[in-house]
């Protein structure tokens, strides 16, 4: 599906939680202990076109944090 957010993992890094932040910092999607995959997915539908912070936490309380974009397709 178009609507979702894709996150490559290629060096297979256990990660510990995932959320999803819109621009005034609130907590739009959250996950918890999602291994070590290579690579993630999460559904994007019914969040509103815009900018969000993406924060991965690792096992090892390393924080990754990225500025992403979503633009959800209306079809």
């Amino acid at each position: 599906s178009k609507n979702s957010l894709k996150v490559s993992n290629p060096n297979n890094i256990a990660i510990k939680s995932f959320r999803l932040y819109d621009i005034l910092g609130k907590v739009v999607l959250s996950k918890e202990e999602l291994g070590a995959d290579s690579s993630f997915s999460f559904s994007t539908t019914g969040l509103p076109n815009g900018i969000y912070i993406v924060e991965f936490l690792t096992t090892d309380s390393e924080k990754l944090t990225q500025k992403v974009v979503i633009s959800n397709s209306i079809r």
